[in-house]
């Protein structure tokens, strides 16, 4: 009798944290990317490392403990897979500058100041992971934590989808 209770206790907590998901997930964009700013922050074009096939676009801001917490597994997962990512709200450029260099983050990054960026993105909150497939699409999308696995999960799984 303990296990059905615990078993109806599991279910509910899995229901809840699905509905979450998706209703944080839903409103975010897929297939195409919308237009980045054309330079990162350290002067390269962003066409030059924008993922082209599989990769990952990852929303982030300073002021996010989250995104604090998986500054460590992001770094990881983007020295393996292609990926850009896009300081949210985060203030000038040299402030977001300073931030990376503060952590040794050598992320490739564009400076989103005022949000317009993240808007056409359909983002409501950070951190946030765009997955592309093979094609260059947006395939998965998550708002919140993920773990180094988790990601890596994803990445691969995008990679299958067309």
């Amino acid at each position: 009798m303990k296990w059905i209770k615990h078993a109806i206790l599991y279910g509910i907590v899995i229901i809840v944290l699905f509905s979450g998901q998706f209703l944080f997930n839903r409103g975010l964009v897929s297939g195409v990317p919308p237009q980045l700013p054309e330079q990162t922050i350290a002067g390269l074009p962003t066409e030059s490392v924008m993922p082209k096939g599989g990769g990952i676009i990852y929303f982030w801001a300073d002021w996010c403990g989250l995104c604090g917490m998986m500054q460590g597994s992001m770094s990881k997962v983007l020295h393996d897979t292609p990926g850009i990512t896009v300081a949210l709200n985060s203030g000038p450029t040299d402030q977001v500058n300073r931030y990376l260099a503060s952590r040794n983050l050598n992320w490739p990054t564009v400076n989103d100041a005022d949000g317009s960026v993240a808007k056409r993105y359909g983002i409501k909150g950070v951190p946030a992971i765009f997955f592309l497939n093979n094609n260059g699409h947006i395939v998965f999308s998550s708002i919140g934590y993920s773990t180094e696995l988790g990601l890596r999960i994803r990445v691969w799984l995008a990679s299958y989808f067309n």
